[in-house]
């Protein structure tokens, strides 16, 4: 009976620790990852952009932080989280997992065509021979005022 009541003590004393133990992160397990933006942000506007041509919508939970301060704070712990200073705390802002965010549209961007398998073409300009004539042309006028300019002070 002795030996019965103490394997019965000894199973439950290894088994209490389990049964007490819990996440330590305050964060809930992320399911897919949390894309901070706000209302009139054009980098924001520009995520959407490319989320929305690539059908890429669904694949992210999108929390608006303009005029809510419960999603604004919930940004502001994931700041804190991620030790973000506070000069550089903005939007976009997309939380992957409990390790990884990115910060700012091209990151977040970039992120998003990489495990998307899409290629992003960065748009480049190119000058035209009516570019170089503008210029050379506004120069000139540019040159022929600042040396009447001079001409007429003296």
């Amino acid at each position: 009976m002795f030996k019965k009541l103490l394997i019965t003590l000894a199973i439950v004393f290894l088994s209490t620790p389990a049964l007490f133990a819990h996440e330590s992160d305050d964060h809930a397990t992320i399911e897919k990852p949390i894309l901070f933006v706000r209302e009139g942000c054009p980098h924001c506007a520009e995520v959407d952009e490319f989320l929305a041509e690539n059908n890429l919508e669904d694949q992210v939970d999108r929390t608006e932080t303009f005029n809510n301060a419960e999603h604004q704070a919930e940004l502001d712990e994931w700041f804190d989280h991620f030790n973000i200073a506070q000069a550089q705390r903005g939007v976009p802002f997309l939380v992957v997992n409990e390790d990884t965010y990115y910060a700012g549209d091209t990151p977040i961007i970039a992120y998003m065509a990489e495990i998307n398998d899409i290629e992003v073409i960065e748009e480049e300009y190119e000058t035209s021979s009516s570019d170089t004539l503008f210029l050379a042309i506004g120069g000139l006028l540019l040159l022929g005022v600042f040396g009447y300019g001079i001409y007429s002070a003296f």
